[in-house]
């Protein structure tokens, strides 16, 4: 799904296993692990800072989904705050309980810097992630949303309009702002 990979797979392993030990951790004792020891043995890349969500799925099925969309830390840090974040504060789902980590994949998608388009014919599906912004109101679909769903372009827009909480036909009215992305994802059981 990913446009170009910003990662090696060394970085990707390492940043699924950061997410793994964080969400058990987590789930275990409502804190995260301390990473002092290990901050400076990481690679470069992954102390950038880059836009990255962390989706976890059960039984293929979503069951949380949190991230930055602009760079707001490390990337390292970014994975550790969203798996926290999608095991518990995603407000579509209970929290993960410790018993159901085993059951569950982690998917991570570090994002590239946000490029405003003027038309929505220039969102291409199957390659873009895409910001909708009106007013006070926005929403944001990943990438691969729009492939998992089956969704053309027209359909994602009217889901991503109802997502914001407007008409599913906003997105052909004046004053919607359109930006688009791509994401280098990839998941436990990837072969990266």
């Amino acid at each position: 799904m990913s446009q170009q990979s910003l990662l090696t797979s060394e970085e990707k392993v390492l940043l699924l296993s950061l997410a793994r030990n964080t969400l058990e951790t987590y789930t275990k004792t409502g804190t995260s692990q301390k990473l002092d020891h290990v901050t400076d043995k990481l690679p470069l890349r992954l102390k950038e800072k880059y836009g990255v969500f962390v989706t976890l799925k059960k039984s293929g099925e979503l069951r949380g989904c949190i991230g930055h969309i602009l760079p707001r830390t490390s990337l390292f840090q970014g994975v550790i705050e969203n798996t926290i974040n999608s095991s518990s504060n995603d407000r579509r789902f209970p929290p993960v309980d410790a018993k159901e980590v085993s059951d569950i994949t982690i998917e991570i998608s570090v994002l590239s810097p946000l490029e405003k388009i003027h038309d929505p014919v220039e969102f291409m599906v199957g390659k873009d992630g895409i910001i909708i912004r009106k007013g006070p109101a926005s929403a944001v679909f990943l990438p691969q949303v729009a492939v998992e769903q089956g969704w053309g372009r027209a359909e994602t827009l009217c889901h991503l309009c109802q997502k914001a909480g407007l008409s599913r036909d906003a997105w052909k009215e004046d004053g919607m702002e359109f930006y688009i992305f791509t994401a280098d994802v990839f998941h436990e059981g990837d072969r990266t």
